[in-house]
This record gives structure tokens, sequence and C-alpha cells, in this order.
């Protein structure tokens, strides 16, 4: 049906089937509305932790007095770096396809692609180059890597395509040459996943290893000079450097109880991330927006806090 999931299951047994189609639920449910680049990629981490300290009644200069939950210094965007919200953003259009919208309105500015028979498009993530990239299902254990115009100046070009290969979460870095990306496989054992790094400009694809994070598409993230990368390792974010294999990767300390994720740079050296943690009785307990610094891997603020599961 227009705008609901689907993932065909001919020629897949049912085990498999039903593993496949968590991967895509769990895409749709995480898939969050992406702000168009156009203001830049600092402008956007600020503007979104900006938000987050407005909504808890955060003020004031930092340092700030210890946060009461977590023990850190709350955190306060730099003098100046806040800005006018951009003017359009890019998600779902409900109708299967990618759209782009408008800030102010909330309503559909026109629409970048349009739902195949495989299934919805989803995972829209714009780039710093002016396209979006997106995951467009084939089927059983397949799907590609589109990327669009984010003007709709033309038709989507395929980015990635691996036969027997789930395309997910693409991750444009800053120059847009690179893409980061998750390749998930089928096989009798389930389906198993990698993180792969693509050189548009050579066609060349990189393995850098196993991936234990979720299909979300904001489970990578590059730093702005394009160095480095945080990718989602439950329960924690690694960081490591662009084209280095993820063995080499370090781990960030994540509170006791915690899992830590949706990573994104504040700046080249600093990352906010979320901690969700579980309580002994329900098993699910409050969020944290929390600072890193990724030289030491550990936390050096705190932004907000949520009662809720998540913000």
């Amino acid at each position: 049906m227009v705008g609901q999931g689907f993932v065909s299951a001919l020629d897949t047994s049912p085990a498999v089937a039903d593993q496949v189609e968590v991967l895509f639920r769990e895409a749709r449910q995480r898939r969050r509305r992406r702000w168009f680049v156009g203001i830049g990629l600092l402008l956007l981490v600020i503007a979104i932790v900006a938000a987050a300290v407005a909504t808890f009644g955060s003020s004031g200069p930092f340092p700030r007095p210890a946060h009461r939950h977590s023990g850190l210094p709350e955190w306060s965007p730099p003098p100046g770096s806040r800005g006018p919200p951009p003017s359009e953003f890019v998600a779902g259009d409900n109708r299967g396809g990618i759209g782009v919208y408008s800030t102010a309105s909330g309503q559909l500015v026109r629409e970048l692609s349009a739902q195949t028979n495989g299934g919805p498009d989803q995972q829209p993530a714009p780039s710093a180059g002016g396209s979006v990239y997106f995951v467009q299902s084939e089927g059983a254990c397949s799907s590609s890597i589109q990327s669009i115009p984010i003007g709709g100046s033309r038709p989507s070009t395929t980015i990635v395509s691996v036969p027997g290969t789930i395309a997910l979460d693409p991750a444009p870095g800053p120059d847009s040459s690179l893409l980061a990306w998750v390749g998930s496989v089928c096989g009798p054992g389930g389906v198993q996943s990698t993180l792969y790094l693509s050189n548009q400009a050579t066609g060349q694809r990189s393995a850098l290893g196993p991936y234990f994070g979720r299909t979300d598409d904001e489970a990578i993230a590059w730093s702005h000079d394009g160095a480095f990368l945080a990718v989602e390792a439950d329960p924690t974010v690694k960081i490591l450097r662009a084209g280095d294999p993820l063995s080499t990767a370090e781990s960030l300390t994540a509170p006791s109880g915690c899992i830590l994720l949706n990573p994104a740079f504040v700046s080249d050296d600093t990352l906010a991330v979320i901690a969700n943690c579980d309580t002994k009785k329900s098993g699910v307990g409050p969020s944290e927006l929390i600072i890193y610094n990724i030289r030491t891997g550990k936390p050096s603020a705190v932004v907000a806090k949520s009662s809720r599961e998540n913000f």
C-alpha cells in the first residue's frame, strides 16, 4: 500500500523475511525529519542542541552547576552560534516518496521521489553538495541508495546497488565525495550487517568491518572536517578515522545501564549523543543529551534530560 512499509517475501524463508522486515520497520520508526543543509552542518547541530536546551528550560553561560542526574556541568552553545532555522527540510512525503517541506508552514513544497514497486523510499540524508541520498527498496533482501538534487532538477541516480544486499543508512561526507553506509546480507544464520565507505569519484568500496548499531538514519555521523566517523555500536558509539577499519575504533564511555544513540558532531572534537538509560522497575528510563570529547572518549557536559524514554 502507498505510504506503508512493504518487503517482498518471494523466494525468501519466513525467518529471514521477518528479519528483513524488522530492519525496514526499525528504519521507518526511527526516521526523523532531516534539516536542509544550506546553512551548513555546524548550524544544524547547534540548532538542534539549542532547541533541546530551550525545551528543558536551560539558560546561562558555561560552565554551569553540576547536573543533578549525571554530575556533569550543563552545556550551552557558544556565543554567536545561534541563527535562524533553515527555510526547508527533507522527510518522507507520506505517500511512499521523499519530499521537501517548508519549515514555516510544514507543507510539502515539492516531491523528490515517488514510491516504486519495491516499497516506500526512506532514510533521506541531505548532503553539503545539494543532493539528497535515500534508500529505495527493491524487494526481498535488496535495496539501493539513490541520490537526487534537492531542487528536483533531474531524476535520481543510483549510488549504491549490490545484488543480494540491503543498502541502508546513507551518510554522505562533508565534501560529498565519500559515502558511509550499512550493507545487510540475508543468510541462513540471519541478517549480517557491515559498515562500508564508498568513494563516489573512483567507485571504490571498502568494507570497514561488522556493524552492530541500529539500521537507523541517524546512526552514523561525520566530523565537520571529514576526518572522523562516529558509528553506533550497541551499547556505545565508536569513533574511527574515515577509511580505517572498525577494529581500530575507540569507544565512548557509556554510563552504566545506558545505550548511546544518535551521534552528531558539534565540532571536530566534540560529539553530542543521546544516552537512553534503563530502570530496574520498568526497564525504560530517562534519556540525556550528552556532549563527549572524542579525544578522551569521556563525557564533558550535559545538554538536557528527559524523563521519557527518548527525546
